[in-house]
């Protein structure tokens, strides 16, 4: 209310400049959280006069910045499309800067994480069904034969790939602000549309298509791997936890990998099993 009648009543010499920024702050401020939770415990920190935890006794600073300054906490201002290849690029080439951002901010913004998460996955899923796609069609004569292997191939490869996208990018961790910061780390699935065209490229030359789709895949989980264990050392802050976490982690991610392609071959089964009917 008080944002309002502000905006209401502001002086007509203050131009359209002073409007405008009143109306982005309010923006601003409508995306805010309304929890000011603590980052071990998650108590909820709104209205104490002390700096400290009064439940485990964690130190907070009350006047720190209430959101990090991620791009994605400002889609509403600058734009869904921009704020996420922002965070993307932030992600790639500076992830120390958006884990420190987001575990020194009082204030955490949940489902924004799993947003950006499901946004990375989504985007991910849609190139590997386009490139399944084009490299599955035309390998039979018969409409009915490129029918079958297109479903089939489809299938396998969305279940098996979203299954493991699914699991490995919200592992739990031990607080709100580590899984927010496992959510972000997976930004660099979203090279998947740009690694695409090289799996096509291969194709094409008539090289080998299982390589490249390897190189491509590679690339891309090492690069997740490399800002993941960076991210996670912000947290950490530890050699030693840092170095088990980077040794379990690609573990982990294979035994997830390997669940997710066994439910992947079970369906595209079933879908094989659909059609000889």
């Amino acid at each position: 209310m008080f944002r309002r009648r502000y905006v209401r009543h502001a002086k007509p010499q203050a131009g359209a400049a002073v409007v405008e920024f009143v109306a982005m702050a309010n923006v601003l401020l409508d995306t805010l959280p309304d929890e000011m939770l603590c980052q071990k415990c998650g108590y909820d920190l709104r209205g104490l006069a002390d700096n400290r935890c009064p439940e485990c006794g964690e130190m907070f600073d009350p006047r720190a910045a209430l959101i990090a300054r991620i791009p994605w906490l400002r889609r509403k201002v600058i734009g869904a499309w921009r704020a996420y290849w922002q965070t993307v690029r932030m992600v790639l080439f500076t992830p120390t800067k958006l884990a420190h951002e987001l575990w020194n901010a009082p204030r955490l913004d949940p489902p924004a994480a799993m947003r950006f998460r499901r946004t990375v996955i989504a985007q991910a899923l849609f190139t590997a069904i386009i490139v399944t796609g084009i490299l599955t069609w035309g390998n039979a004569s018969r409409l009915i034969v490129q029918m079958k292997w297109l479903t089939t191939s489809e299938m396998t490869v969305v279940v098996s790939l979203g299954a493991f996208l699914m699991v490995t990018t919200d592992i739990v961790q031990e607080d709100s602000w580590q899984r927010a910061l496992n959510h972000y780390s997976c930004a660099p699935l979203a090279l998947f549309p740009v690694l695409g065209p090289f799996v096509l490229i291969a194709q094409m030359l008539h090289g080998s298509i299982e390589l490249a789709a390897a190189g491509a895949i590679v690339v891309v989980l090492a690069w997740w791997w490399l800002d993941h264990v960076i991210m996670m050392h912000v947290v950490k802050r530890s050699a030693w936890t840092t170095l088990l976490h980077a040794i379990v982690l690609p573990i982990g991610w294979a035994f997830i990998a390997v669940a997710s392609i066994l439910c992947g071959v079970a369906v595209g089964s079933l879908v094989m099993m659909f059609w000889a009917e």
